[in-house]
């Protein structure tokens, strides 16, 4: 539940009385915040491979001639 961090303090609070709505709060919440992680890291590494490319670009041409 740490690695949910964001996401599981609601599942900590509403686990106390209600174990069913925790756990289906921390797997319906907790897949939607791992999406949302993988999207942000797969534009991060679009972006950095992007500008890469664009900043070598000259090089890596000079080097198949």
């Amino acid at each position: 539940m740490v690695a949910d961090l964001p996401i599981s303090v609601v599942a900590y609070l509403l686990g106390w009385r209600f174990q069913l709505a925790a756990a289906i709060w921390l797997f319906v919440a907790g897949t939607g915040w791992w999406y949302f992680l993988s999207l942000r890291l797969e534009r991060a590494l679009q972006g950095i491979r992007y500008r890469y490319i664009h900043r070598h670009e000259g090089s890596i041409t000079r080097l198949h001639i």
